[in-house]
């Protein structure tokens, strides 16, 4: 990843209160994948989104948007959703590769084939979920998670775990 993308991504991910990983190998990605529990499918391959009874939720993203630290989730995706929005810790994978610079560059990317790309529709997010009362007391976690934690990989990384189908196409290169 750009080191200017980084660097802007860590700026607005501290600023939404979310955590980010950077992994770089198969022993950094196999930590986050058993923090997560993500689960895997008959032929081990990892499932692209879930939600789990312990409260985590994982999903892999379509994309994520640098200048403002949003997530980009697919409804491509079954499950997605419902692990972003009803976990207590929402965990997402992205591949570097995925990280673009504005929300423009990210519609650009999607335009071309939106529907074969992220089902109907698509959903972002910026940091775990808030809200403040009249006194403006901000509270975490009031309409969806707590606690969010991003993970960006390279694509190569997510290639030998998931099933080419549920990777962008940016990462199955």
């Amino acid at each position: 990843m750009k080191v200017e993308l980084a660097s802007s991504l860590a700026l607005r991910l501290e600023e939404a209160r979310c955590e980010w990983r950077r992994v770089e190998d198969e022993t950094a990605l196999a930590a986050f994948l058993d923090e997560a529990a993500w689960s895997t499918d008959a032929q081990g391959r990892l499932a692209p989104a879930g939600l789990h009874p312990d409260g985590r939720g994982f999903a892999l993203l379509e994309g994520l948007i640098a200048e403002t630290g949003t997530l980009a989730l697919s409804a491509r995706h079954p499950g997605a959703r419902r692990g972003a929005f009803l976990a207590e810790t929402h965990f997402a994978l992205c591949a570097e590769e995925c990280v673009v610079p504005r929300l423009a560059d990210l519609l650009a990317r999607l335009a071309g084939d939106f529907r074969g790309r992220a089902g109907h529709s698509l959903t972002l997010i910026t940091g775990p979920s808030r809200t403040a009362d009249i006194e403006k007391t901000l509270v975490l976690g009031a309409h969806g998670p707590r606690r969010l934690v991003l993970a960006t990989a390279p694509a190569a990384l997510l290639r030998s775990r998931f099933a080419a189908a549920d990777l962008p196409p940016e990462a199955r290169a």
